[in-house]
């Protein structure tokens, strides 16, 4: 399937408990999570789904993330991401990033009264997304494997 040009819409879900989402959000969530076996990606589970790319209603692009407590007094912002196969090379995942970042910017300062400082720290597979986040996003490399990369972004 070839597409040159779509609308996608963009969606911030609510991170209350699961128990209060409604019927549609608790459906979008369920396809959210879909994203990640479609696309090969194993997300950590102890994120919540906070984004969502949507084409005509479906869902096609997903963001997984959370804080946690770091080593030290930091908390870190970390998140996952997955495109549906046949949407990807069309900026969904870009805007993705970019909604993450933006998400970790607006939430950032109660983190920082709380714990002294805050961060984003993330785990890459896709080693050319690592130059992409180092390049466009300001990320820094902590750690380099033969199959991922740790950055981190303060």
């Amino acid at each position: 399937m070839i597409i040159y040009r779509i609308a996608v819409d963009y969606e911030r879900l609510p991170l209350e408990p699961e128990s209060d989402w409604d019927e549609e959000t608790s459906s979008k969530v369920d396809e959210a999570m879909s994203i990640f076996d479609l696309s090969g990606v194993r997300p950590n589970f102890s994120k919540d789904v906070s984004n969502i790319a949507l084409q005509d209603g479906t869902v096609v692009g997903v963001v997984t993330s959370e804080w946690r407590s770091g080593e030290g007094n930091v908390a870190q912002f970390s998140f996952d991401i997955a495109v549906h196969p046949e949407y990807r090379n069309l900026k969904i995942g870009t805007k993705l990033i970019e909604r993450a970042v933006s998400q970790f910017e607006s939430e950032r300062h109660d983190y920082e009264e709380a714990f002294g400082r805050a961060e984003m720290f993330i785990e890459v597979i896709n080693l050319r997304l690592s130059d992409f986040l180092i390049r466009d996003f300001g990320f820094e490399v902590v750690r380099e494997l033969k199959d991922r990369v740790y950055l981190r972004k303060s």
